[in-house]
């Protein structure tokens, strides 16, 4: 649980900026669970190389770019196809407020997946159908269970999330 912290930091920032949709509780498991999806995640080339393997801070594989906010140079000898951050919480706000050029959402483009996450929550969609649209709006993964795979990641680190919280007392 070495990110918890910036984890729950993140979903509170989504909480702020889906405030007005009736989204709030978006919450730390959730940021944790997405990014455990992530780096689990193949790619479509079935490369078994991840963002996260090349030592980059990145957990949600985010194709190195000029779209990424927090994003800074990757070190000598890093995999500069992929993004690279300073910390856990940097790649989660990118991934989650950074505007995309990929797809669109209900006709807008350069759209977060935020915006496409607070968007669904606020009009009652599940978890997995929000992750599900929003991976579509904004090119994250062309994978037909995205939604699903994020919300059986995000189960299994709420469970984890709530037994530390018996035990060891993290807010």
């Amino acid at each position: 649980m070495n990110n918890y912290q910036a984890a729950a930091t993140v979903a509170a920032e989504a909480d702020s900026d889906f405030a007005g949709l009736n989204a709030q509780n978006f919450n730390a498991a959730d940021i944790l669970g997405w990014a455990a999806a992530e780096t689990g995640y193949i790619g479509p080339a079935g490369s078994s190389d991840s963002a996260l393997r090349g030592g980059n801070n990145d957990y949600f594989d985010l194709k190195a770019g000029p779209l990424w906010i927090n994003q800074v140079a990757c070190p000598s000898g890093y995999n500069t196809y992929w993004a690279c951050f300073g910390s856990f919480q940097g790649a989660a706000e990118a991934a989650l407020f950074s505007p995309t050029q990929y797809g669109s959402y209900q006709g807008l483009s350069g759209i977060s997946a935020g915006y496409v996450l607070g968007q669904q929550l606020g009009s009652g969609a599940s978890l997995s159908t929000a992750f599900q649209v929003m991976s579509k709006a904004v090119g994250f993964a062309q994978n037909q269970k995205y939604g699903s795979d994020v919300n059986r990641a995000i189960n299994s680190v709420t469970s984890l999330v709530n037994c530390l919280q018996q035990s060891h007392a993290i807010p």
